[in-house]
């Protein structure tokens, strides 16, 4: 997944928000963009629609994939070595947009486990019935942290070239967007007044590359893979639909949030073995699940928040190997929720109201 495709998914994430937004309350002093609110109740969920919202956040984001053979007992499980990633996420009315920068390593850790690069970007749009969330991520340099099985004690089996590209791509509907919000919840730029929950319905797109210069698989354990031991790279796209639960427990300003889904996924793949020197195909339906959690301190104009997630699925490459991918991170939150200065609202008026010109639906026109 290169960095063409990327940016085509961020300029689609970026419209589509923009689109939508012209659908919501204007600023008072605005007459350009024919938006409306939706009637949430008012003594659930407060909302301020002209407020933005800037945070810090330091995360300890886990990514790892495991390959496992049937002909030995050996399990590969790669996962980079980063000791943290902070950053900042800035929102205004329903687009959020968030980048994180790893931290730095002591030397000791990078001299015994290597040394990753990381890039980050995420995107979310989130309407009161809709919670969409882009994620770009990138990995370079890997530790298989099972090497001690097979390795020199206290020796960690590196591989510098190892990279994982993953653009996601979740959405879920709410059932009752009345009195239970998800930005409340897990984006922090609404307040959840009183206790609610809601059903959802879930969907997930994955496009991922894991890729090496050569074998992804350690030299000294090759031969236990059998015919593919070769494995260089493996390309998966993942499209996935479920449904679950979501529930906000409120006590004062304090919130704990729970949300919980499950689904199938579809994953066409495609893998390269370096002994065969060409592409060979992969179809399976399998399981996914999405676990989130988060307890809050949420003011009126700030707010303090723990926050974890657990994304997990497996995969088949043939007979003799599988895989595993998990995603999870924890972090920490906090955010301050300002009024939008009069030149964001005004520069916001110019905006929309050009991509109502530009649209071509607008006036009966084609």
């Amino acid at each position: 997944m290169g960095k063409r495709h990327f940016f085509i998914v961020t300029i689609v994430l970026f419209l589509t928000g923009a689109v939508g937004y012209c659908q919501e309350a204007a600023p008072t002093d605005s007459h350009l963009c024919v938006r409306k609110v939706f009637p949430v109740d008012s003594t659930y969920i407060e909302q301020d629609i002209n407020r933005m919202m800037v945070e810090y956040f330091i995360d300890n984001r886990g990514y790892s994939f495991e390959l496992k053979s049937k002909q030995s007992n050996h399990t590969v499980h790669w996962t980079p070595n980063i000791a943290g990633v902070h950053g900042f996420r800035f929102s205004y009315r329903s687009l959020t947009i968030g980048m994180g920068f790893k931290l730095p390593l002591s030397e000791f850790n990078a001299r015994n486990y290597g040394n990753t690069n990381y890039s980050d970007l995420s995107i979310a749009f989130n309407k009161p019935q809709v919670a969409l969330l882009g994620n770009w991520r990138r990995y370079r340099g890997m530790v298989d942290v099972n090497s001690p099985n097979y390795m020199p004690p206290y020796t960690y089996y590196k591989q510098g070239d190892l990279t994982a590209n993953s653009l996601t791509l979740k959405g879920s509907y709410i059932f009752s967007p009345k009195r239970f919000s998800y930005k409340a919840a897990y984006i922090y730029t609404e307040r959840q007044l009183r206790s609610a929950g809601s059903w959802l319905l879930s969907g997930a797109f994955n496009l991922s590359r894991l890729q090496s210069d050569s074998s992804m698989v350690p030299t000294p354990i090759r031969s236990d893979f059998g015919d593919t031991g070769g494995l260089q790279s493996v390309r998966r796209l993942y499209l996935g639909v479920g449904g679950g639960y979501a529930h906000t427990l409120v006590y004062q300003y304090f919130q704990l949030s729970l949300l919980l889904n499950l689904g199938l996924a579809f994953q066409p793949m495609r893998y390269y073995l370096m002994q065969n020197s060409h592409w060979q195909k992969a179809n399976q339906v399998g399981l996914y699940s999405d676990v989130g959690t988060s307890f809050s301190y949420n003011r009126p104009h700030w707010y303090i928040a723990l926050q974890g997630q657990v994304f997990n699925d497996g995969f088949r490459i043939d007979e003799n190997i599988s895989g595993n991918t998990s995603q999870l991170w924890f972090s920490f939150k906090l955010g301050w929720r300002p009024a939008a200065p009069r030149f964001v609202r005004k520069g916001e008026d110019f905006f929309y109201h050009t991509l109502q010109k530009l649209n071509p639906f607008q006036g009966g026109k084609l």
